[in-house]
């Protein structure tokens, strides 16, 4: 079931407002929100905005262990989706140096940026990370198509009471 929620605010910081008293509201079985801005317009601000309000009040007893975002509106590939989430989520070196190992090797081989998928290992590392704790994913998509953040590690399934906050596009190309 899907429920449209009308934010009616006027700039970045009383939508990022918004959006946290509906993080605050929502039931556990709600777990993706798409926040389409003003026309498309502002939705990466106020996510980021959110985002920030949120890890500052993360340590002061909110219901998430975790706020984890993503930036990726300049769209690379899958791997540096998945590359972000770990940095935000700051794994250790050794998982961290297994990015460095498989783009050296994609290198060599030639396999463009674009062109390069997801790591199993560190998968494993992320879903570890996350699976015992209540998160928020706040996820800028700048890709062209619909993103599975789980294919990454992000456990967002039907059993945990995880979010994700997330826009499509964002930001101004030229």
């Amino acid at each position: 079931m899907t429920r449209v929620i009308d934010i009616k605010a006027n700039t970045i910081d009383a939508a990022a407002g918004e959006i946290l008293g509906i993080l605050d509201g929502i039931s556990k079985y709600e777990r993706k929100i798409y926040f389409f801005g003003w026309c498309g317009l502002g939705a990466s601000a106020a996510l980021r905005v959110a985002a920030q309000r949120l890890k500052s009040l993360a340590a002061k007893g909110r219901k998430f262990d975790k706020v984890v975002h993503v930036d990726c509106t300049l769209w690379q590939s899958m791997r540096a989706l998945q590359k972000a989430v770990a940095e935000e989520l700051e794994l250790p070196q050794s998982v961290m140096a297994i990015f460095d190992q498989h783009d050296e090797e994609d290198d060599f081989n030639g396999i463009d940026q674009g062109s390069r998928g997801v790591l199993l290992d560190v998968r494993e590392e992320i879903f570890r990370k996350l699976a015992s704790s209540t998160f928020v994913v706040f996820f800028h998509n700048g890709s062209n198509h619909y993103i599975d953040l789980y294919e990454c590690g992000v456990p967002v399934t039907t059993f945990l009471s995880n979010k994700v906050v997330w826009t499509w596009g964002g930001g101004f190309h030229l």
